[in-house]
């Protein structure tokens, strides 16, 4: 009986401990500002993606959009988090801990001081934070962003700066089910790079995640340039988008696929030495696998 009563109390004991420290991780009001963010600037359409056949480039046809639903970009959902904890007000290029800190991070705020040593080193030196997070919250955030996106698209041709004003925009190009979908494509498109990357040898993986971007002497070593031309030989970039700002599919761009997930794999690895890139990528894949689970749940 004594036996039980212990292990009853080192059971509580640990059940309140954790509590505590996954309330300090994330609060409610914080996952509702996070999803305020993540969907205020969301657009549902692009401009079409065309081909100048004489110089064999693409380029944006600003006359018309694109049929196919975006999906939330990964760079987007770390900048809502970043200012959904209260972070990212450092001026620009500060605590960013590589060469140059334009393309690291952009405005500066994924590459705050606080965050590295707040949040960010907190979910790294605990990952199951991030899988009691998606198991306690993961549902209801799902459906507070469904619930945002849909109030914008019955919101839409207002005065609001934010308003989705696209020519031609017509009741029922925008559904949720759409977006869901195009949220689940791009998950997998993460997923394949994931475990294309991992098929590497350490060396390998190394030398290319750490090759992203340019060097102290403001440079782009040969590296980062095999990186670029391995991604696009196992179809994992379309590297005739690079003159394209925004949709540029080269590592060295931090505001989209692929290179805002690599750029946050180097700087996750730089900001704490014990985690290696394949340590990382192993990781990602558990999180990125249990959330796309998650979602195909409920759409």
């Amino acid at each position: 009986m004594k036996n039980k009563t212990t292990l009853f109390l080192i059971s509580l004991i640990l059940i309140i401990c954790s509590a505590i420290v996954s309330l300090d991780f994330y609060t409610k009001k914080e996952i509702d500002y996070f999803t305020d963010e993540i969907t205020q600037w969301y657009l549902p359409f692009s401009y079409t993606i065309s081909l100048d056949k004489s110089k064999n480039t693409y380029f944006l046809d600003g006359n018309n959009y694109s049929k196919n639903t975006n999906p939330i970009q990964l760079y987007s959902v770390l900048l809502a988090n970043i200012h959904s904890k209260g972070l990212g007000k450092e001026k620009k290029g500060q605590g960013c801990g590589l060469y140059n800190n334009s393309w690291c991070g952009g405005w500066g705020s994924e590459n705050s001081i606080n965050y590295q040593n707040g949040w960010r080193k907190k979910i790294m030196e605990n990952p199951k934070l991030a899988y009691w997070f998606l198991d306690n919250y993961g549902t209801y955030l799902i459906k507070e962003i469904d619930k945002k996106l849909e109030a914008r698209n019955s919101k839409r041709n207002t005065s609001s700066p934010k308003d989705w004003k696209i020519k031609n925009y017509n009741n029922g190009i925008f559904t949720s089910k759409k977006f869901w979908k195009s949220q689940k494509e791009i998950i997998k498109k993460y997923n394949r790079l994931i475990d294309e990357l991992l098929s590497l040898s350490n060396n390998q993986l190394e030398r290319f995640i750490f090759s992203i971007g340019i060097d102290e002497k403001n440079q782009r070593n040969k590296d980062a340039e095999d990186f670029e031309l391995w991604l696009e030989k196992k179809g994992l970039v379309n590297l005739k988008t690079k003159n394209i700002r925004r949709i540029n599919e080269s590592p060295d761009n931090f505001s989209c696929y692929p290179g805002d997930f690599l750029q946050l794999t180097k700087r996750s690895c730089i900001n704490n030495t014990k985690w290696t890139p394949k340590k990382f990528l192993k990781e990602a894949n558990k999180f990125s696998t249990k959330s796309y689970k998650l979602i195909d749940e409920q759409y």
